[in-house]
C-alpha cells in the first residue's frame, strides 16, 4: 500500500515516514505541490496525509483532486482551517491540527482507508 505524504516540513515528514513505514506502508514523500501533481500524473497513491499550506503555495485543489478520486485521506496542518473554504468533497475529510503525535495520525490514516474497503 503507498501513502502519499505531502509536507514541507523535513523532521515532521521524516517522523510520519518512518511511523508509516512501521506500520506496514510504502510511503512517496514529497514536499510540494509542483512534485506532487507530477507524481500523480503517474502513479495513484492508496491513501494520503496532506498538509494544506506548502512553501509553493495552498494544496486544496490537489486534496480535493485526491477527495474526487476516493483517495483516503487525512489533512495534517498548522494553519488556521476553521477559516478556510474547504471544497465540498473535503468536508468528511479528518483533520488533524500539528502537532499530533504520529500513532495517532497513522490510526486515523487505517480507519479512512478501512472505511472504503
Amino acid at each position: 500500500m503507498t501513502i502519499l505524504l505531502l509536507e514541507d516540513e523535513t523532521l515532521i515528514a521524516l517522523d510520519l515516514q518512518y511511523a508509516l513505514e512501521a506500520a506496514g506502508h510504502s510511503v512517496t514523500a514529497l514536499s510540494s505541490n509542483q512534485a506532487a501533481y507530477a507524481w500523480l500524473d503517474d502513479n495513484t497513491p492508496s491513501a494520503a496525509i496532506i498538509d494544506l499550506k506548502l512553501r509553493d503555495g495552498d494544496s486544496r485543489a490537489l486534496a480535493d483532486r485526491l477527495a474526487n478520486s476516493q483517495i483516503p485521506m487525512v489533512i495534517y496542518t498548522g494553519h488556521d482551517i476553521e477559516n478556510t473554504d474547504l471544497a465540498a468533497s473535503l468536508h468528511q475529510v479528518p483533520i488533524l491540527k500539528k502537532p499530533a503525535d504520529q500513532e495517532g495520525i497513522v490510526a486515523t490514516l487505517h480507519a479512512q482507508l478501512a472505511a472504503v474497503a
